[in-house]
């Protein structure tokens, strides 16, 4: 019986799928709404070709370096002003040039300055001149939440945390669900920002495991094909569950349908969720949900029954009260005495 119950909900399952998927792809994007995708860019000479190419595969920015091994003041300049898409652009510099990159963008909207291991007094101060997005590279946490703090405070979109060590606090679960209103970065352009972390799909997957929802990436086609992937399993999570909120509970044991009402509550979880979860653990949901249901076990009738009051019932529940309440009194006169 528990064989055919479970056959069935997986037909229903894969049916409603096959039909709803395609209607409801093009109604809801899941992950890309979810994730803030950053494509950087070495090569400006056909920026304005670049930009158009990156806004189709559905990047939301574009990060561009300065200094030395970057744009200079001039090539910067042009850049901006070629960026009719109106997309928004991080642009790193350091505290030595700062100042003259500043006085390039401020022009310029949906422009944002990063300069990695700025101090929190000096991110307050350029706070109210331009968009700022505050980075720490180490592993020393009350740093890194020193960092956070001033983000907050100043209402910065984002915030970024690089490290070498893969297992640095900054990447914990604890650390990053922290993060409220301010997006949490993470950069793929150097193993040596992302904790070792491959530029690939295992790289975003632990990033978005982990709770960051803002990534930059130098793969950026691969990465569009990610997001379109993780966007079908998110798709994929919402018919299930759609479905199986439908099943009646009623016939079947509290305790067998027990880790079937928990990892529902997970889907839900994860589809209302302002932050994205990555494709193993939206796929782990849904075949937690399915094997749950393999699991119903018809009710033997006794398990549901109302607790029915009779006088001795009563009578021994107060004689109980009776009995704690006095043996308090008396210990508490002895106490006394003594």
């Amino acid at each position: 019986m528990r064989k055919f119950i479970s056959v069935c909900f997986l037909i229903v399952f894969a049916l409603t799928f096959v039909s709803g998927i395609s209607a409801s792809a093009a109604e809801k994007t899941y992950a890309s709404d979810k994730i803030f995708s950053v494509a950087a860019i070495d090569n400006v000479t056909d920026f304005s070709e670049e930009i158009e190419n990156l806004s189709e595969l559905g990047f939301d920015a574009i990060s561009l370096q300065t200094g030395e091994d970057g744009l200079n003041t001039e090539e910067l300049k042009k850049a901006l002003s070629l960026n009719k898409n109106n997309m928004s652009i991080i642009i790193d510099c350091n505290e030595e040039n700062i100042d003259e990159v500043f006085g390039v963008a401020k022009d310029y909207e949906n422009v944002f300055l990063r300069a990695r291991d700025m101090k929190a007094k000096e991110l307050t101060l350029w706070a109210d001149k331009i968009k700022v997005i505050p980075s720490y590279d180490g592993n020393v946490i009350f740093s890194a939440v020193s960092v956070y703090n001033s983000a907050k405070e100043n209402g910065f979109d984002f915030c970024e945390f690089t490290s070498k060590n893969r297992y640095s606090v900054i990447y914990s679960q604890l650390f990053v669900n922290r993060f409220d209103g301010t997006q949490a970065l993470m950069p793929f352009t150097e193993k040596d920002f992302s904790g070792q972390r491959n530029d690939s799909l295992h790289g975003w997957e632990s990033a978005l495991s982990l709770g960051y929802n803002a990534i930059e990436t130098d793969n950026t086609k691969e990465f569009a094909k990610y997001i379109s992937l993780l966007d079908e399993s998110y798709l994929q999570l919402e018919e299930v569950y759609n479905e199986a909120i439908k099943t009646d509970l009623t016939p079947y044991s509290s305790s067998s349908t027990k880790d079937f009402e928990k990892y529902l509550k997970k889907a839900e979880s994860i589809l209302n969720s302002d932050k994205p979860a990555s494709q193993l653990q939206i796929n782990e949901c849904i075949e937690k949900i399915e094997l749950a249901y393999s699991d119903f076990e018809l009710t033997d009738g006794d398990e549901n029954k109302t607790i029915t009051v009779t006088p001795m019932k009563i009578f021994w529940i107060c004689f109980a009260i009776a009995l704690f309440v006095s043996s308090h009194i008396y210990l508490h006169k002895k106490t006394k005495k003594s």
